[in-house]
């Protein structure tokens, strides 16, 4: 459902059953669609820009992390950079009255790439998510499985699969020139190919839901996962550096009663004891940056399933609920796919405002780069 609702059909059934009516409908559409969707993708391509120069910055193949935020910073650049100009061409460019609207036709094919570029973010996101919960529960392992390299192998390979299951619908649509009766003019319209059988679209669109109902659920379990390690690790820290504080102070407190080997016993238990605590204490920071690491992913993970778990219902119940009364329920379902897509543009334009607020390092690295660094000038 990638075209202009309103001005494209003029079927007298058109909504008969909708409870929208044309006049609110196109309130809505310029309200939701045009104003919130348009702000949130110009905004993500300037957002997703800076992402990508920083964690350029920071060193792109310097870890792991660094290589998945920036797959996903690009992938997120050319999914709002498409919706921004699929926005321009249905609303801002016109075309002279009578002629057949090419704009609409240039929108749908650019809405149909970026479906592909979603579909890339979801996939990251898993991977990433997925990542964190390995490296929680087998340190060791992931040494050696989360590596920049392989890292950017995996981003790789999900670009290539995914542009292999989404082939189809990526192409399903092509301009072409006709030539308008009324007019006698030829005009860019929207043509579709003829190699995609219904049968298989019926496949796609079940593929689709059960792949996205997949990933989210794969997220929810894996944040669920990482909350209760982060706990048991938490409290298992408190509890460790609590034990040889108390007992660095109780050897301190112990005033020696005898020389020679006692005094020698004493002593190395000491200053064992206070290497233990020496030991926690010099690994707090590593221990802080890994958890601003786990928030961030956390964060991102949950923003990323709050704006797309609408997604399910929505392809079920167009597809397959709906799939013989769309035309009667036409404002409602171009609104429920509006409020989809708002979601989405959203969740891909807006994690510099995470990375900003959990990452020191990401701060320090924006800041520079648009000067506000003014430590080293005092």
């Amino acid at each position: 459902m990638q075209a202009n609702a309103s001005k494209e059909y003029s079927d007298a059934t058109k909504g008969s059953l909708d409870p929208f009516g044309e006049e609110t409908f196109e309130i809505l559409e310029f309200g939701v669609h045009y104003m919130l969707t348009g702000f949130f993708a110009a905004f993500g391509v300037v957002a997703n820009t800076i992402n990508f120069i920083i964690f350029y910055r920071q060193g792109l193949l310097s870890s792991s992390p660094n290589v998945i935020f920036a797959g996903i910073a690009i992938s997120d650049f050319c999914a709002c950079f498409l919706v921004f100009w699929c926005i321009v061409f249905k609303y801002f460019v016109k075309f002279s009255v009578g002629q057949p609207s090419t704009a609409n036709s240039i929108a749908t094919i650019l809405l149909w790439q970026f479906d592909y570029f979603a579909t890339v973010t979801v996939w990251l996101t898993v991977y990433m998510t997925v990542g964190r919960v390995i490296c929680i529960c087998f340190p060791f392992m992931s040494k050696r499985t989360f590596t920049p390299t392989q890292s950017l192998v995996v981003i790789l390979a999900v670009h290539a699969l995914t542009f292999t299951i989404e082939f189809s619908d990526i192409t399903h649509n092509r301009l072409s020139r006709e030539v308008n009766p009324k007019t006698n003019k030829s005009y860019l319209g929207l043509h579709e190919n003829n190699n995609v059988s219904d049968k298989y679209e019926i496949v796609t669109d079940l593929l689709y839901a059960v792949f996205r109902f997949l990933s989210i659920s794969i997220v929810i379990f894996c944040n669920i996962i990482i909350f209760w390690k982060v706990n048991l690790s938490k409290k298992f820290r408190q509890s460790t550096v609590s034990a040889l504080s108390s007992s660095a102070s109780e050897t301190d407190s112990v005033s020696p009663k005898t020389k020679g080997d006692k005094q020698v016993y004493e002593n190395e238990t000491r200053d064992n004891v206070n290497s233990g605590v020496a030991v926690a204490t010099r690994n707090v920071p590593k221990m802080t940056k890994e958890m601003t690491l786990l928030r961030m992913v956390v964060v991102v993970s949950m923003l990323f399933t709050f704006c797309y778990i609408l997604t399910v219902p929505y392809a079920i119940i167009i597809n397959y609920v709906l799939k013989d009364l769309t035309w009667e329920y036409f404002y409602t379902a171009w609104f429920a796919y509006y409020c989809t897509l708002l979601l989405e543009t959203a969740n891909s334009s807006v994690n510099i405002f995470i990375y900003y607020k959990l990452s020191s390092r990401y701060r320090e690295e924006f800041k520079k780069f648009f000067c506000f660094d003014f430590r080293n000038s005092e």
